[in-house]
C-alpha cells in the first residue's frame, strides 16, 4: 500500500464517519420537526378555544371594573354630602356657639354628671349599696 492510498483511504473512513454523523443528525433532526408538527397541530385545535377564555375573561374584568369604578365614584359622592353637612352643621354649631355665648357643652357635662348623682344616690337609697360599675365609689 502506498502513502497514495493510505491518504485515500483515511479520507474516506473520514467522509464515511462524517456521513454517518450527518445522517444521524438529519433523522434527529426529522423526528423534532414530526414532534413539533404535532405540538402546532395540538395548538392550533385548542387555540380558538383558548382565545374564546380570554376574550370571556377580558369582558368580564372590565364589566368588574366598571362596576367597581361607579361603586367608588358613588362611594366619593356621598362622602361629599356627609362632608358637606357635616361642615354645614358644623359651621351652624360654632354661630350658636359664639351667639349664645354660655359653654353649652359644659352645662350638658354638668346635667349629665347630676343626673348620674341622682341615679347612683337612689340605687343606694333602694339597696343599701350603688349598683352598676359604681363601685369605684366605695
Amino acid at each position: 500500500m502506498t502513502n497514495m492510498e493510505m491518504i485515500l483511504l483515511i479520507v474516506s473512513l473520514a467522509f464515511l464517519v462524517i456521513a454517518g454523523y450527518a445522517a444521524w443528525a438529519l433523522i434527529q433532526i426529522r423526528k423534532t420537526s414530526l414532534s413539533v408538527a404535532e405540538t402546532l397541530g395540538s395548538i392550533n385545535q385548542r387555540l380558538p378555544v383558548i382565545m374564546k377564555n380570554l376574550e370571556e375573561i377580558t369582558t368580564k374584568i372590565n364589566n368588574v371594573t366598571n362596576t367597581v369604578e361607579r361603586q367608588v365614584d358613588d362611594l366619593a359622592l356621598t362622602f361629599d354630602k356627609i362632608n358637606s353637612a357635616m361642615n354645614f352643621y358644623l359651621g351652624k354649631e360654632l354661630f350658636f356657639r359664639q351667639q349664645v355665648g354660655i359653654p353649652v357643652a359644659n352645662a350638658f357635662r354638668t346635667y349629665g354628671a347630676f343626673v348620674k348623682g341622682i341615679r347612683v344616690f337612689l340605687d343606694y337609697l333602694k339597696t343599701g349599696s350603688p349598683s352598676g360599675n359604681h363601685n369605684r365609689f366605695r
